[in-house]
């Protein structure tokens, strides 16, 4: 009996360990950066066709810096979709190291939202609208750009992959 009463305090105690260790933790990444994209894309009726660009690609590295101003060694996996021409339409998720970095690539992606609201003012006011109205959004580790004709479904979209 002896025995058995020790077989439970450790097992007891294993169990207490495995659900303290799940505590804080953030919530459960359910899809890639692309198929997250590919969600939000699927979420809308009006959406000019986008050009992609994935981490680890010399393209997507030079936009992230470049453009987002988000280091590169920060970003785990992550997808840019973005629109030619003079269509504002773009889709950016990002999987970063920890929640304050999605928190601070979050912060650069609205400064870069709102700079490009201002690259379309004057000439062309539906998309700078389509800029104004776009979303900037952040789940756990993942931050998303989402400028698109249904910023309500697309904010959606991206957070139904959790």
């Amino acid at each position: 009996m002896g025995v058995n009463r020790l077989w439970g305090l450790w097992l007891a105690a294993g169990m207490c360990f495995a659900l303290s260790s799940c505590a804080g933790q953030p919530e459960a990444w359910g899809r890639t950066p692309l198929e997250a994209a590919e969600a939000v894309m699927d979420s809308q009726t009006e959406l000019p066709a986008l050009q992609q660009m994935e981490a680890g690609e010399a393209e997507f590295d030079a936009c992230l810096s470049g453009y987002y101003q988000i280091d590169t060694e920060r970003v785990l996996a992550g997808v840019i979709c973005c629109a030619e021409g003079m269509e504002a339409a773009e889709v950016v998720v990002l999987e970063l190291t920890d929640e304050a970095e999605a928190q601070a690539a979050a912060e650069r992606l609205e400064d870069y939202r709102e700079k490009r609201q201002g690259d379309f003012a004057g000439y062309a006011p539906a998309q700078a609208e389509l800029v104004e109205q776009g979303r900037v959004v952040v789940q756990g580790r993942c931050a998303a750009l989402l400028i698109c004709p249904d910023g309500a479904a697309a904010e959606a979209a991206f957070l139904d992959c959790f």
